[in-house]
């Protein structure tokens, strides 16, 4: 049945009145896996929206809509200009190069789009047009190429179009990790079945999928436990983070931790995300949960003093990390003493002998250990 919007129907008459608007009889379009045949047609910007479910900028346009109040409507023409500036703003060194390449052999591969006009693969494609179309009024950047997808079309047919398109291992650009992430989401709540969302991403495995759904999921409680639900922007430049933390989790549960102790370390490796810790330094924290030592600087400093809402300074997190961290490679270097007590010897050079909190009860305590540490060593070494 056919789509029966205002859009839709200018859509077809415009068509209908103007016969040069189809301009290719066929061309090959990915659709769940196969090839499909559909004409492309040139069709003004005019007659065209842009999609709000574009998952390139999910992140951003949650953002946007946060700064604004309010969904924004791509139908309205005050919303629609500020989507073409989200859009030219994400990556500007890219959207120069493509604006030239517009300017200079105009648009080679045609657009997809709803029968109602929302775009679903060229939104930046036809911001740019837009801009050049203000720059020289009236001439050959007032019309998008497009493909027009069937009348009956559904949620997940449109996620697996965008998801082959924009997401598949060869194809994929533009998305950010996190944006992929929530993707993934979409196609999910349309229904799919993570098999069915690998599959329409051509080279992504059923167990990649769900490992990516599982690691936004944390991602999410990240987020919640902090105050932040869904403000997603605050997780830009952590996913290699939370692949560490997602590998973490699952070695401890290997290892027989408890569900209490697990949700222990996640917290902890919450606040290690939130402090800066490196992805690479979180592949310790599986060590530091197994050792004794390590623990107890990271469960007196970190996990006891974890609430929820409330980050610990991360000074204090970030110091404690560095201890447990020394703990950790100081074991592992119990067959080079020598580089042992180098390391100790810098330690105790670089202490502060003019430092007025020296001589507090805590730092007496701990100089009582060193003293007796180094004694058992003179009396080992005759």
């Amino acid at each position: 049945m056919p789509v029966v919007s205002e859009r839709a129907q200018a859509i077809r008459a415009y068509i209908e009145e103007n016969p040069s608007a189809q301009i290719n009889d066929s061309w090959p379009m990915e659709f769940g896996g196969l090839l499909v045949e559909r004409p492309v047609y040139s069709l003004p910007l005019t007659l065209l929206c842009y999609n709000l479910k574009n998952g390139r900028y999910a992140v951003e346009l949650a953002r946007l809509q946060a700064d604004e109040g309010y969904e924004l409507d791509p139908t309205n023409a005050a919303d629609h200009a500020k989507l073409r500036q989200l859009l030219l703003s994400l990556e500007p060194e890219q959207t120069e190069l493509l604006k030239r390449d517009l300017q200079d052999r105009g648009q080679i591969y045609p657009g997809v789009i709803t029968p109602d006009g929302f775009v679903i693969n060229a939104n930046r494609r036809m911001a740019i047009l837009e801009v050049l179309n203000g720059e020289h009024p009236g001439g050959q950047f007032e019309k998008l190429k497009v493909q027009i997808l069937p009348d009956n079309v559904d949620d997940r047919d449109l996620w697996r179009l965008e998801a082959g398109l924009q997401l598949s291992r060869d194809t994929r650009t533009n998305y950010t990790p996190i944006n992929e992430l929530l993707k993934l989401r979409e196609g999910q709540r349309a229904g799919l079945s993570e098999r069915d969302i690998a599959g329409a991403m051509y080279g992504r495995s059923t167990a990649w999928v769900e490992e990516s759904l599982g690691r936004l999921a944390i991602m999410e409680q990240y987020l919640a436990y902090f105050g932040e639900d869904s403000q997603y922007h605050l997780l830009d430049g952590t996913n290699e983070q939370f692949i560490e933390l997602q590998k973490n989790l699952r070695a401890l549960e290997r290892e027989g931790f408890s569900d209490e102790e697990r949700y222990e370390w996640l917290i902890c490796q919450f606040e290690l995300v939130r402090a800066g810790i490196s992805n690479w330094d979180l592949r310790l924290v599986k060590k530091m949960a197994s050792d004794e030592d390590a623990e107890g600087r990271l469960r007196e400093a970190v996990i006891a003093k974890s609430q929820p809402g409330r980050a610990i300074a991360q000074g204090d997190v970030v110091g404690a990390f560095k201890a447990a961290k020394a703990t950790i490679e100081s074991k592992d270097e119990a067959s080079r003493p020598a580089v042992l007590l180098d390391k100790a010897l810098a330690a105790l050079k670089a202490i502060n002998k003019d430092d007025p909190h020296l001589v507090s009860g805590e730092n007496q305590y701990s100089f009582r250990k060193v003293r007796k540490i180094v004694k058992e060593l003179e009396e080992l070494l005759g």
